[in-house]
């Protein structure tokens, strides 16, 4: 399977970042390692998804001759792992092949640890973080698209003092058509320059996300723009009875424009109604649950060469060519349809728990979970309460009545 083109035209190296200010400032922490007197143990860089980042550590690496330790932390919450990982690993030279070579220890969306108590100190992973960044003896870098989030808590902020910080803004739409432009000239790719201007400007800094709209209009590309008469309907039903083939359904799916996430429950909703021939329903249904694993790691670790597996997993039930014995009839997921009806309410819920906040001190969150259910029983068996509560709140009240508890 060839690599996508946002992994193949991945920056090997960080002069092809584009960002000489942010490359500066990494290339003077790593020497400054390098020469066994590091200025800060850690280098901290953030910034939206598809600008560079992870790119940026990988080229780091290549450049200095450094060993690649990688960990997400999303995925590794845990302190105790943490310990057993990275900490481990950054404070002992001879488990490597080479002794004497630095490792550099990579930890991905340390903004999404967001455990910690009342006080407002960390009680697992970020605690570790800061553990790693005291003790290690080799360079640390942490990625985050978040920054504010990482020092929402006493132990993010001090994390963020041992770092030292580069932000990745989103890439210029400029930077994005002349990168979009060399992809075209090394692939061969026939794309008018105004549809390239038109992907950078959609792609709202995001040059990974714009590589991947340039290859799904190259696989789709007739000399003309995208067609976009394609519906979910008609594409779920031939790749289920196999009216067309697996090339034709995979630029289908990139054509839609659908939801990757949405994609799946539309196909398993349907194929729920093609249980005749279990074994085919199970080998399906397998299909499906891998390409979600896939969709997961995109995720949890933006990490958008995933993105394809998922659409080749989906493309390939249409190989399988299921086939039904009765009437079938095309079905709309029913959790979409929930998800849909249940959005007013929890509109509802987040208005009153964020008013509810302002009078008790608390966040919404904690109003949401510990409050308005105790209200609602209350109001549920107390009129005069009901009464007294209209009085004060008006029909905000009688909204929050409208709503399970």
């Amino acid at each position: 399977m060839d690599l996508p083109l946002a992994e193949k035209y991945r920056p090997q190296l960080l002069d092809q970042l584009k960002r000489d200010k942010a490359v500066e400032e990494i290339r003077k922490w790593a020497r400054a390692w390098k020469e066994g007197n590091p200025i800060k143990p850690g280098l901290l860089i953030y910034g939206p998804p598809g600008t560079g980042k992870t790119s940026a550590a990988m080229a780091l690496a290549r450049e200095m001759g450094w060993e690649y330790y990688e960990l997400n932390a999303s995925d590794i919450r845990s302190k105790k792992l943490l310990e057993q990982t990275a900490i481990l690993t950054s404070q002992y030279f001879q488990l490597s092949d080479h002794p004497s070579r630095l490792k550099l220890i990579v930890l991905d969306e340390v903004d999404s640890l967001y455990e910690r108590n009342e006080q407002g100190y960390d009680t697992g992973g970020k605690s570790a973080i800061l553990q790693l960044l005291n003790n290690t003896k080799n360079p640390v870098v942490l990625i985050a698209n978040d920054p504010y989030e990482l020092k929402s808590t006493i132990t993010g902020r001090q994390i963020a003092d041992k770092c030292i910080e580069v932000n990745f803004q989103r890439y210029r739409s400029t930077q994005i058509f002349s990168t979009l432009k060399e992809i075209c000239l090394k692939e061969n790719m026939s794309c008018p320059d105004d549809v390239l201007k038109e992907i950078s400007e959609r792609a709202n800094g995001d040059m990974r996300a714009a590589i991947n709209d340039l290859e799904g209009f190259n696989s789709n590309f007739r000399g003309e723009s995208r067609d976009q008469t394609e519906n979910i309907y008609s594409l779920i039903n031939d790749a289920l009875f196999g009216k067309r083939d697996f090339q034709e359904i995979k630029s289908g799916i990139i054509n839609l424009g659908e939801d990757p996430n949405n994609l799946i429950l539309f196909f398993i909703e349907n194929l729920f109604k093609l249980t005749d021939d279990r074994l085919k329903f199970h080998e399906a249904m397998e299909r499906l649950a891998k390409a979600d694993v896939f969709l997961g790691r995109v995720l949890s670790r933006q990490n958008y060469a995933m993105w394809g597996y998922a659409n080749d997993l989906m493309s390939s039930i249409s190989t399988m060519r299921l086939s039904p014995s009765r009437t079938y009839r095309f079905s709309y997921p029913n959790l979409i349809k929930k998800m849909a009806e249940l959005r007013t309410s929890r509109n509802i819920r987040r208005n009153i728990s964020a008013m509810g906040g302002r009078y008790v001190h608390k966040s919404s969150n904690f109003v949401s979970l510990n409050i308005l259910p105790i209200i609602s029983l209350i109001s549920s068996k107390d009129e005069n309460f009901n009464k007294r509560m209209k009085e004060r709140f008006g029909d905000i009240f009688e909204e929050l009545q409208s709503i399970e508890p």
